[in-house]
C-alpha cells in the first residue's frame, strides 16, 4: 500500500499486477495499489539510458538529463546528480526505491514529469 500523501496525479503504481497511472486522488482514503520497485528495466522505460560510467570504478551507469549541464545518474542502487564535468554534485541521502518516488523527485528538480512507458 502507498500512502495517498506520497502520490501525485500522473504517478504510476502497480494495481492488481498491472501498471496504472493515477488520474485522481482522494487524500482521505487509502490507495489500493502497490509501489513499482525501481529496476534497470523500469529506469529504461522512464527515459534513462545506459552510458559509460564517468567514474573509473564502474563500467556503466543509467542516466537522464535534468538540465543543460546536469544529469541524474543511477549506479548501484544510488542516485546522484553529476555536472557536465563528470563530477558528483549531490548524492541523495535517501535514494528513491519506487517509481512514484523517482517521479516526484524528478518533478521537484525539473518542474517536468518523468515519462514512463509501462
Amino acid at each position: 500500500m502507498i500512502r495517498p500523501s506520497e502520490l501525485r496525479i500522473g504517478n504510476w503504481v502497480n494495481y492488481n499486477g498491472y501498471y496504472r497511472q493515477i488520474v485522481s486522488l482522494n487524500l482521505g482514503t487509502e490507495v489500493n495499489a502497490d509501489p513499482i520497485p525501481l529496476s534497470e528495466e523500469i529506469l529504461l522505460k522512464s527515459g534513462f539510458s545506459k552510458c559509460d560510467s564517468k567514474f573509473l570504478d564502474k563500467p556503466q551507469i543509467l542516466t537522464i538529463q535534468i538540465s543543460n549541464n546536469e544529469t541524474l545518474d543511477y549506479e548501484d542502487g544510488e542516485f546522484f546528480i553529476a555536472n557536465s564535468g563528470s563530477h558528483r554534485v549531490v548524492t541523495f541521502w535517501k535514494s528513491p526505491k519506487y517509481l512514484h518516488e523517482l517521479q516526484n523527485l524528478f518533478h521537484s528538480m525539473t518542474g517536468n514529469e518523468l515519462k514512463f512507458n509501462g
